[in-house]
């Protein structure tokens, strides 16, 4: 099977069309409780699909320039998202952890976070029972509110994205910026989250592949940038530090971090503009 993708790979590439689910939808797994979703490690045969350009590198000093400036100031929108299934006696049935980024805050203080919709869906084996449901939020400083609630009818299977709203009086929480635009194929991208509960993380990758995926309904953009479990939600940003994508899945591999799968923001704004109240941060 391996050999028949790598041959489809190649006669892609050839031809110039865009990356399909036979190289990748076909072997996504859902991982239960984890906050983020795996694809099958095909990078061999992903990667040699498109061509480099003939510009140099990003210089290492630009990279230094991006990571400060994420880590100063940037890294200030990304937070871990924690939801708490309780039985109704109070008996704890599980927890779900994954990552989000704050894209509006309001003068009255309320923080709007987008994540990834199975980040926030009560998991089956919860279901059935009859539970109490609490959203908590970690900001970047390791402060945690516990007031979050589901915005409106936000939940979507379509993007895989949901908003969570927070009451924060925190002022140093700020938003991030939407890029306009989606990444280029081999346009550096940085992938910020807390993958296995590992707050503030920041990876550096490249943008690779367009493909279809059988776990969105619109067309997903595959990264080098690694991504790791409970990375789910967590923003893809340009070199321009703008959300550029958010991260739903990443390679399943021997290693607790793989290639990382984002919806692209082209499709993060479309989302968004269903919602009125975000007329101001898409214009």
């Amino acid at each position: 099977m391996i050999e028949l993708i790598k041959k489809e790979a190649l006669r892609m590439k050839r031809t110039g069309i865009k990356l399909t689910s036979l190289a990748l939808a076909l072997s996504l797994v859902l991982l239960s409780l984890s906050g983020c979703t795996f694809l099958s490690d095909l990078n061999d045969a992903i990667l040699g699909l498109y061509d480099k350009p003939d510009e140099p590198e990003a210089s290492e000093f630009k990279i230094e320039e991006l990571i400060n400036e994420i880590t100063t100031s940037t890294i200030c929108a990304e937070v871990t998202i924690n939801v708490e299934y309780r039985s109704v006696l109070s008996r704890p049935l599980g927890t779900v952890q994954g990552s989000g980024t704050v894209i509006m805050r309001t003068a009255s203080t309320t923080l709007y976070v987008l994540t990834n919709a199975h980040c926030v869906t009560t998991p089956e084996d919860i279901s059935s029972t009859k539970y109490n449901k609490t959203f908590y939020m970690t900001d970047y400083r390791g402060n945690v509110y516990s007031n979050g609630r589901v915005y409106a009818e936000s939940i979507s299977e379509k993007y895989d994205l949901a908003l969570i709203a927070f009451d924060c009086g925190n002022w140093d929480v700020q938003p991030m910026t939407l890029a306009e635009k989606n990444p280029q194929i081999n346009d550096t991208v940085i992938a910020l989250g807390a993958p296995h509960s590992q707050m503030n993380s920041i990876t550096v990758g490249k943008a690779t592949a367009y493909y279809e995926s059988e776990l969105l309904e619109v067309e997903a953009l595959y990264h080098t940038a690694p991504v790791g479990q409970g990375g789910s939600g967590g923003a893809l940003l340009n070199t321009e530090l703008e959300l550029c994508g958010v991260n739903f899945a990443a390679d399943e591999t021997e290693e607790d971090f793989g290639n990382g799968s984002s919806i692209p923001i082209e499709s993060v704004r479309e989302y968004l503009a269903s919602f009125g109240i975000f007329d101001e941060i898409l214009n």
